[in-house]
């Protein structure tokens, strides 16, 4: 709630007598709780009281009024029009002028206020009263010119009789208002447009006066991001349809939240970026943390990465859903909380991510030097080079024996690996593809690296197709369930030279393959 000075005068009538009683009081009474929760403080109400009554209490608003940000008067009763002019009418008097409360000696009280303040006049006060004529004029004048800074806003239109509760009920408008003033950060054009929805037809509430811009009577929720580090990818939220954030640093940020449900979506941004930047190499992975602090202090955190993409899948090189939030924001009390949170959106099953594309593992890795492969290996056997086989040799011969091309140093060919990787659950295949295919490997492998050096941009695919045709045969033999589209791996030639050698390679040896195909930890 903001810091404003908030004053109210509240007024219900309903004790008319005759069998003619309306629900005056009840609005009153409900309406000064309500404007007491949004903050305001809420003069003793006047309820049943006669003109005298009303004239005093419109008179100690006044006092009130010093200093006030907003000042706001309530009314709900009989009212009537005489001479173009519209009357608040207390029980116990004469039905005409002399024994009414003049509306324009209210809104004059309201102008009193500070030129700043804000002012509001509700009349819930268009009512049917037997001890009028019948051929009175129906409901309130038309509203004449009021005070500047001041919205009169009426249940019915000029000439229109409102509908009234039981008395011990409430009137339709009372509830309008009641279901709408506690809505946090709904502007006053909404809030009188979704009144005016509320009330049944054909009763028509309408305002005059200029309606004031970005006023509350509860004001907006937010709830305080921050992106603690900098996830290296951009990181996006789209709150309720709009994007509010957009980052790749960390930062800091307030969300406005709307009543009710917000739905934010959170999506990351990866870029085609390989470890070494070599593009044969192995993807980067990418991460990213959301931490949401909510008005009652809490932390909400929202975190997801993935080491090791698909090579060339939804999640390299591409704007993906990673998660999604719900948090609601009650209309009446504010409270809020996250009331769903789904953070695997990423690494689920979907049209956007295949199965074979989700929960990547090194499935098989052995080291380029463990192949014991020699240029007349590749020359000879691999695909044909052409005229052009005798220039490659002496950079096949450097770079198989050193690791270094033209002088300079590429990677340690003992620690660089040949790494097929794809879904956990191909992992029995992928051995059996590599250990009982052996010898198709290195075929294709020399082949492979024969593209390399023809600068081939995509040298490993040829390698990646045949080995995935194995893979789904072993899987076939084996009495596989996996559909065949969701057998897919990808392959790379990772440069290890900076990093500890992965455990995988031991675990092929007890998977039974020949140990000097395996680099040894």
């Amino acid at each position: 709630m903001s810091d404003m000075k908030r004053v109210a005068l509240v007024m219900g009538n309903s004790n008319y007598g005759g069998g003619d009683d309306v629900s005056g009081v009840q609005d009153a009474k409900a309406m000064a709780d309500c404007f007491a929760r949004l903050g305001f403080n809420v003069l003793t109400p006047v309820l049943d009281g006669d003109l005298q009554a009303a004239k005093q209490a419109l008179e100690g608003f006044g006092n009130e009024m010093d200093g006030a940000d907003v000042v706001l008067f309530f009314y709900s009763g009989h009212g009537f029009q005489s001479g173009g002019e519209s009357f608040l009418l207390p029980p116990g008097g004469p039905a005409s002028p002399a024994g009414a409360l003049r509306l324009d000696d209210v809104l004059q009280k309201l102008s009193l206020s500070s030129n700043t303040a804000t002012r509001f006049a509700f009349l819930d006060a268009c009512r049917n009263d037997k001890r009028f004529p019948d051929d009175a004029p129906k409901g309130l004048a038309n509203p004449g010119e009021a005070p500047a800074r001041v919205v009169q806003a009426f249940a019915a239109s000029p000439g229109q009789v409102a509908a009234s509760g039981s008395a011990d009920g409430l009137s339709p408008y009372t509830m309008a208002l009641l279901q709408y003033l506690p809505e946090p950060g709904l502007e006053l054009d909404k809030l009188f447009a979704k009144v005016h929805a509320y009330v049944p037809s054909p009763q028509q509430p309408i305002e005059a006066g200029q309606i004031p811009q970005n006023f509350f009577f509860r004001d907006p929720v937010f709830v305080h991001a921050v992106v603690p580090e900098a996830p290296n990818d951009d990181l996006l939220v789209i709150l309720n349809g709009d994007i509010v954030l957009n980052t790749t640093k960390p930062i800091e940020k307030d969300f406005r939240l709307k009543a009710g449900d917000n739905e934010l979506v959170l999506l990351v941004s990866r870029g085609k970026t390989y470890h070494n930047n070599h593009d044969w190499d192995r993807p980067e992975g990418w991460k990213y943390q959301l931490d949401l602090v909510l008005p009652d202090g809490s932390k909400e955190t929202f975190e997801g990465h993935e080491d090791t993409p698909f090579k060339d899948g939804p999640h390299q090189g591409k704007v993906f859903e990673v998660a999604r939030v719900r948090i609601h924001v009650d209309p009446t009390s504010a409270v809020t909380a996250v009331t769903a949170r789904d953070t695997d959106i990423w690494n689920r099953e979907s049209p956007v991510n295949p199965r074979y594309t989700l929960n990547q593992e090194l499935l098989f890795e052995a080291s380029i030097a463990s192949l014991n492969l020699t240029p007349e290996d590749i020359l000879s056997g691999a695909i044909d080079l052409g005229g052009i086989a005798a220039v490659f040799r002496p950079f096949l011969v450097e770079f198989l024996k050193s690791g270094t091309v033209l002088g300079q140093a590429i990677a340690d060919p003992s620690k660089t690996f040949v790494n097929v990787w794809g879904n956990r659950e191909l992992k029995g295949y992928v051995e059996t593809a590599m250990i009982q295919g052996r010898n198709d490997r290195i075929r294709d492998l020399k082949d492979s690296i024969t593209e390399v050096f023809k600068r081939n941009p995509t040298p490993f695919k040829l390698f990646d197709e045949r080995l995935i045709e194995a893979i789904r045969s072993a899987a076939k033999a084996q009495g596989s369930t996996i559909p065949s589209e969701d057998i897919r791996v990808w392959t790379a030639l990772h440069d290890g030279s900076d990093q500890i050698p992965n455990n995988a390679a031991l675990a092929n040896v007890e998977a039974g393959m020949s140990p000097e195909l395996v680099q040894q930890g």
